[in-house]
């Protein structure tokens, strides 16, 4: 689909009476990951003045597999329900039509409910590291969960969480998540062939850029690694793995990621340049935040934690992620944190 297309198919779904009329007040809010696969649109529903999102599968895809990603996604999310760490689902695989140059254009898209944003340190609710192991615990508990129902998420970030306010923090976007029980298909085995590890590039365990993305046995060790690095942005502002290469690697990484099409050379690359990193780069360390946070106890075990999570090597990764979240418990029960409240205590 063209650049104009694409735009007059934007336009189209935000009009009057676009998804039968039951939305109004539609605005586009962004692209939903996996390489901009999906359009995400916010709006009121008519029936009861809920504000909602509306995760709409780009119509111009023509590929099978991201076709039945998005579909994956909406059972997904029925899966998972009625998790209160997981976003909730109003509705999924709807279908409704517009007209675009006198071309009727099905609409698949997902009802979900809306949250008031991002996590960001310094945001709503998150202005200390006592703040911080209290999103991390509840990120722990929402993520072990999903892996207990035999699902993992593949594209942990940041910007993935987002904070609803009293109902606390909760993980969105399945969009790239896998069914472990059941079988991949033929052309995601094809997909990941090509892409190595085709999502969240900057958030994306080492050992996938290694060639093991075609390894479903690897990613509960990938969304672990991945929710330590989210916990490194958060705190520091920087992306992790941008921060252990050198500028030059890393754009020499990327540009091999984005442009090498030969698979065995690109992992032959990736597999250098990550051994070369576990081999002698260490992670860095999380400093206390000057006048913003002088709680040295709560940063060393964040620094702690985030080690552990993002551990370089697999095999030193938390296997149980509750423990973890039980560590961090006791500690700001210690401390007599007050942000161990209501918004994070049902998520167990």
């Amino acid at each position: 689909m063209s650049v104009v297309a694409a735009a007059e198919l934007h336009a189209a779904m935000l009009r009057r009476g676009a998804f039968a009329g039951r939305y109004t007040d539609l605005t586009e809010i962004g692209d939903s990951g996996v390489t901009h696969r999906s359009v995400v649109l916010g709006g009121v529903d008519r029936t009861d003045g809920r504000r909602v999102v509306l995760k709409v599968r780009q119509p111009g895809l023509l590929s099978g597999f991201w076709r039945r990603s998005f579909q994956r996604e909406g059972r997904v999310l029925h899966m998972l329900a009625p998790h209160p760490g997981v976003v909730t689902a109003l509705a999924t695989n709807e279908r409704s039509t517009v007209t675009l140059r006198g071309r009727v254009v099905l609409l698949e898209y997902h009802v979900l409910e809306q949250g008031t944003g991002h996590l960001l340190m310094g945001g709503p609710g998150l202005k200390s590291s006592r703040d911080l192991l209290a999103a991390l615990r509840t990120m722990c508990l929402t993520i072990a969960a999903v892996h207990e129902s035999g699902v993992v998420h593949r594209d942990v970030k940041p910007t993935n969480f987002v904070d609803f306010r009293a109902d606390g923090i909760k993980l969105i976007d399945f969009g790239a998540s896998s069914i472990l029980t059941e079988p991949a298909s033929c052309d995601e085995a094809s997909t990941l062939s090509r892409y190595s590890y085709p999502f969240s590039r900057f958030h994306a365990a080492p050992e996938l850029y290694c060639g093991f993305g075609r390894n479903r046995s690897m990613y509960r060790g990938a969304d672990i690694f991945a929710l330590g690095a989210s916990v490194y942005e958060l705190w520091t502002g920087r992306r992790l793995m941008m921060d252990l290469l050198a500028p030059d690697t890393t754009v020499k990484l990327f540009r091999a990621f984005a442009g090498v099409q030969d698979a065995g050379l690109r992992l032959t690359s990736y597999r250098r340049m990550i051994e070369k990193i576990i081999g002698c780069v260490p992670l860095p360390k999380l400093a206390p935040g000057g006048e913003r946070d002088s709680d040295v106890e709560s940063v060393s075990l964040l620094d702690d934690l985030y080690r552990e999570l993002a551990a370089l090597d697999w095999r030193l990764r938390p296997a149980n992620l509750r423990i973890v979240a039980a560590r961090i418990e006791r500690h700001l029960q210690s401390a007599g944190a007050s942000r161990l409240d209501s918004r994070t205590a049902g998520h167990a």
